[in-house]
C-alpha cells in the first residue's frame, strides 16, 4: 500500500539540507571560533594581552597582521601554535619587550613564520630577543637587537635551541650583548642574506652539534668573530662576507668541522680564518686579505685548506700559519708567505 504524504510534508533530503544550513549559520554566528586572519594595532600601554589574544584567536596556520607602531610587552610572548606574523616592515612594526627569558619564545613544536617585524629587548633583565626552543621559526626581513647577557645565558638576538629548525633571510641582527644569531644543541638552520653586525660576541655562532647552511651573509664589526663555530658543530659556510671583526673572520674551536667555501674575509684584527683545538674543517676557495694571518692553525687542529687565496697586507703578515701540533693538509693555496712549525 502506498503511504499518503501530505503536501506540506518535507522529503528526507530537504530536511537534511535544512539541518546543514542551520548548523552552518549557527557556526558562523558563534563567538570565539578560530579565524583565518586577525589584525591587531598598537596599544597605548602594555600590548601583551592584545598580541596574545590575536594569536589565540587565529586558527592553526592562520595569519596575524600587525599594524604599524610599537607593541610594548611586559612579559614574554610564548607562541605554541603554527601561525604567521606579518608586520609592515622593520621601520614601522616594532615589538619591544623587557621581561622573561625572551621577548618572543616559539615552543610546542609549532611552525611559526614572521615577516617585516623589528624585535628589541629593552631594560637590563637578561635574556635573548627571540628564541626558537622547539618546532621551527622562519624569519624574513626582520630585525633583532638589544639582547642582554646573563651570567650563563641570554644576550643573543635570535637563538635556536634543542632540535629546532629555522630559516632566516634578509634580516638585520645588531647590537646584542652576545651573538647576533645563535644556533645550539642539535638545531639546524638556513641563514641567507642577513647582516649581523656590532654584536659583542659573534655575528653568527654555531655550537653544540648544530648544523645548517649560512650563505651570503655579512658579518662585520662584531667584538669577537664574524662567524664562530665551536664544539661539534658542522655548518656549511658559503659566500659570506666577514669584515672588520675584532678577532677572526671565521673561528673554529672544539671538534668543529663542516665546510667554508668562497667566503670573502678581509681586515679582521685577528686571523682571517682561525682553526684551534681539535677542529678540522674543510676550507675551500676562500679569499682572505689584510689580516695578520690569513689562515692560522693552532693546538691539534687539522682539516684541509684547498685553493684559498691569501693576500697579506704587509711583509710582516703571514698567509698560512701552522703552530703547535696542528697538522692540516694544505693543497694549491695561493699564498706568498707561509709559516709552519
Amino acid at each position: 500500500m502506498r503511504r499518503f504524504v501530505p503536501g506540506w510534508a518535507l522529503t528526507a533530503s530537504a530536511v537534511a539540507a535544512m539541518v546543514v544550513a542551520l548548523l552552518l549559520a549557527t557556526a558562523c554566528s558563534l563567538p570565539g571560533l578560530p579565524k583565518d586572519e586577525v589584525s591587531v594595532s598598537p596599544q597605548s600601554g602594555d600590548a601583551y594581552k592584545a598580541l596574545k589574544d590575536a594569536v589565540d584567536e587565529v586558527k592553526d596556520g592562520g595569519t596575524v597582521r600587525l599594524g604599524a607602531g610599537t607593541y610594548k610587552l611586559s612579559e614574554s610572548l610564548r607562541i605554541v601554535k603554527s601561525v604567521k606574523l606579518v608586520g609592515e616592515g622593520v621601520t614601522k612594526t616594532k615589538i619591544v619587550g623587557s621581561g622573561g627569558e625572551a621577548v618572543v619564545e616559539i615552543n610546542g613544536h609549532a611552525d611559526v613564520s614572521v615577516e617585516g617585524v623589528a624585535f628589541t629587548r629593552a631594560g637590563e633583565q637578561s635574556g635573548d630577543v627571540v628564541e626558537v626552543v622547539a618546532g621551527s621559526g622562519a624569519f624574513r626581513a626582520c630585525a633583532f637587537g638589544g639582547g642582554v647577557a646573563g651570567e650563563v645565558a641570554g644576550g643573543n638576538g635570535l637563538a635556536f635551541y634543542n632540535d629546532a629548525k629555522g630559516v632566516v633571510e634578509d634580516c638585520v641582527v645588531a647590537g646584542n650583548r652576545r651573538s647576533g644569531i645563535h644556533v645550539q644543541d642539535t638545531a639546524e638552520v638556513t641563514l641567507t642574506g642577513n647582516t649581523c653586525e656590532k654584536n659583542e660576541e659573534a655575528g653568527i655562532a654555531f655550537l653544540g652539534r648544530s648544523k645548517g647552511t649560512a650563505e651570503g651573509n655579512t658579518c662585520q664589526k662584531n667584538q669577537l668573530d664574524g662567524i664562530h663555530v665551536q664544539d661539534a658543530a658542522k655548518p656549511m659556510l658559503v659566500k659570506n662576507k666577514c669584515y672588520h671583526n675584532r678577532q677572526a673572520g671565521i673561528m673554529y674551536l672544539g671538534t668543529a668541522g663542516g665546510m667554508a667555501s668562497q667566503n670573502k674575509i678581509t681586515e679582521n684584527a685577528g686571523s682571517g680564518i682561525s682553526v684551534g683545538e681539535k677542529a678540522a674543517p674543510e676550507l675551500l676557495t676562500n679569499t682572505i686579505t689584510k689580516s695578520p694571518y690569513c689562515i692560522a692553525y693552532y693546538d691539534s687542529a687539522a682539516g684541509v685548506a684547498r685553493g684559498n687565496t691569501c693576500v697579506t697586507k704587509g711583509t710582516s703578515n703571514i698567509g698560512i700559519a701552522v703552530f703547535d701540533k696542528a697538522r692540516p693538509k694544505l693543497v694549491d693555496n695561493k699564498s706568498s708567505v707561509n709559516l709552519t712549525s
